[in-house]
């Protein structure tokens, strides 16, 4: 479980990649993820196993691609403005790098 101050740099990581546009989801990730750009890519707790393994499928061909399946119980789809979401792309690496830093100390208590 996260702490105070980690919803809260959670919160702004999430708010910058946001303002800034440096996420995708649904067929804008799809198309991200064919075009093997350094991306990392968030799968949520929410995502059905097929879908996940589809997703997974992207990395055989781009080695840049950072996976991270995230199972915690923060709920970063409304963060991001969805109710229903599965995963999501973020373009940017110093956000993507601070966010799952974040999301790994949770999976780490």
């Amino acid at each position: 479980m996260l702490n105070s101050e980690q919803i809260r740099k959670l919160e702004t990581y999430l708010g910058f990649v946001r303002k800034t546009r440096s996420f995708f989801v649904g067929e804008k990730m799809l198309e991200r993820l064919s075009k093997k750009k350094d991306d990392t890519l968030i799968i949520l707790a929410s995502c059905p196993i097929k879908k996940e393994e589809e997703l997974k499928k992207y990395q055989e061909t781009n080695k840049k691609l950072t996976i991270y399946k995230y199972e915690g119980e923060y709920d970063i789809k409304l963060s991001l403005g969805y109710e229903l979401l599965n995963a999501f792309v973020i373009t940017d690496i110093n956000l993507a790098s601070a966010i799952l830093n974040i999301l790994k100390e949770e999976k780490e208590k």
